[in-house]
């Protein structure tokens, strides 16, 4: 009797043994399937590492090197803007000697109150200037004429002149010889009296000079 019921007892002992079993072997192919990564899981990526930049690319930051040759810098050659008049010498008074620094020297020889006669479109007739001006070469080349300008102002707002070519009108052209001198005659048509200024420009860019008076 006493054996029968030792049996029975053992039975549920060792029911309870596979049971625990059972249970630590479910845990453990649970905890295999939560460390499987699912197909939807995304990656973790890789970067590949960059290549290193080339030692004979030059970085356009850095210095130039100082052994390098250095190319020179040609200055430009000064260029006379014609838009801008060129600067005028102390005026002197009318029929006296102005020297422009070069060997060419200037003088007004007369400045006569006359009436203009003027031909070609836009010339009128009236009062004018009749303006009688010397040049003397004292360089050792020929100098050219053509370039010469006289220009004429009157009154104390010192207003311009109009030229007229009127029949007494004789400009300088041609060449002067190193040494000689020559006189031209301009007439200039004007308003009001007043003082007189005459400015010479014997070569482009040249300082002009300039004569002041009351004929």
């Amino acid at each position: 009797m006493s054996a029968l019921l030792r049996g029975r007892r053992a039975i549920p002992a060792a029911l309870l043994v596979l049971l625990l079993a059972a249970g630590v072997v479910g845990a453990v192919l649970a905890g295999r399937q939560d460390a499987t990564p699912s197909a939807g899981a995304a990656t973790p990526s890789t970067s590949t590492p960059t290549a290193p930049a080339d030692a004979s690319t030059v970085d356009p930051a850095q210095p130039a090197d100082p052994t390098d040759p250095v190319e020179p810098t040609v200055p430009a050659e000064p260029v006379h803007d014609a838009d801008v008049p060129p600067p005028a010498l102390p005026a002197v008074a009318l029929g006296e000697d102005a020297t422009a620094g070069d060997g060419v020297t200037a003088a007004v020889r007369s400045v006569e109150s006359v009436r203009g006669d003027g031909y070609g479109p836009g010339q009128v007739d009236g009062p004018a200037l009749r303006v009688t001006v010397e040049l003397r070469n004292g360089t050792t080349a020929a100098l050219s004429l053509d370039g010469v300008t006289v220009t004429v102002a009157t009154g104390a707002d010192a207003l311009p002149g109009s030229p007229i070519d009127d029949p007494a009108t004789r400009p300088f052209a041609g060449e002067l010889a190193a040494g000689g001198s020559a006189t031209a005659v301009y007439v200039f048509g004007v308003q009001g009296d007043g003082p007189v200024t005459v400015e010479v420009g014997h070569r482009a860019g040249a300082p002009l000079l300039v004569f002041t008076g009351t004929p």
